[in-house]
């Protein structure tokens, strides 16, 4: 990608994840994970640090969300809004909100206590959303009464354990190695998480396996 104006990638972002959303690309930058990276409208190589006039802006999603670590672990589409999550906190906001022609997005719903652990496990199907968080499957579902967004969780039964299973891995292990895959035929959201870390070798003690006549029948 080049700025078409220039010639130059010098303002366009490293990205660590990424979406689009009418017209405009969003990326999360490798070096500030709490600012979102709004290209122009209808020119995903447009950024901000290119030359004016453009409607391309940065949201520091710090003034937005009460998270404990601001740090953007899923980005996605939902709808027409765009979802996204920390590790136990999400938003939802609107882009191609204009005051004049400053383009100011609008984040203005809070979904508390519903996280993200990886981009990789977040899947938007229509009127539902979902992802992984250390607690278990939180989704987001559209009321269609109020039209209003509904957080719920969908895990209770296999809340211990994805808890347990996720307690033994380190964040940047289920940042990168964990998925989840929609199968559409049986409507079932699948994860795929890894067992232990790499480096957690355990061996079994020399003759691990014993009878003794107490054990007969």
């Amino acid at each position: 990608l080049v700025d078409p104006a220039t010639s130059s990638n010098a303002a366009i972002p490293v990205g660590r994840i990424g979406t689009t959303i009418g017209g405009y690309m969003i990326v999360v930058e490798l070096a500030a994970r709490h600012i979102l990276r709004v290209s122009a409208k209808n020119a995903p190589s447009v950024f901000t640090g290119n030359i004016a006039p453009d409607d391309a802006v940065d949201i520091d999603l710090t003034q937005v969300t009460g998270a404990t670590n601001p740090q953007v672990m899923s980005l996605n589409k939902y709808r027409s809004k765009l979802y996204a999550a920390f590790q136990d906190n999400a938003v939802l906001g609107t882009i191609g909100i204009y005051s004049g022609t400053d383009h100011e997005p609008e984040f203005d719903d809070s979904l508390s206590q519903h996280g993200s652990v990886s981009h990789r496990t977040t899947i938007p199907l229509g009127n539902d959303l979902f992802t992984l968080d250390y607690t278990g499957v939180p989704s987001v579902t559209t009321s269609q009464q109020s039209g209003q967004f509904v957080p719920d969780r969908i895990s209770d039964l296999i809340e211990p354990m994805i808890q347990r299973n996720l307690g033994r891995l380190s964040d940047v292990t289920l940042e990168e190695k964990t998925f989840a895959v929609w199968n559409s035929r049986q409507r079932q959201y699948m994860l795929f998480v890894p067992k232990y870390e790499d480096d957690d070798v355990r061996e079994a003690p020399e003759d691990p396996f014993f009878i003794t006549t107490n054990m007969v029948g």
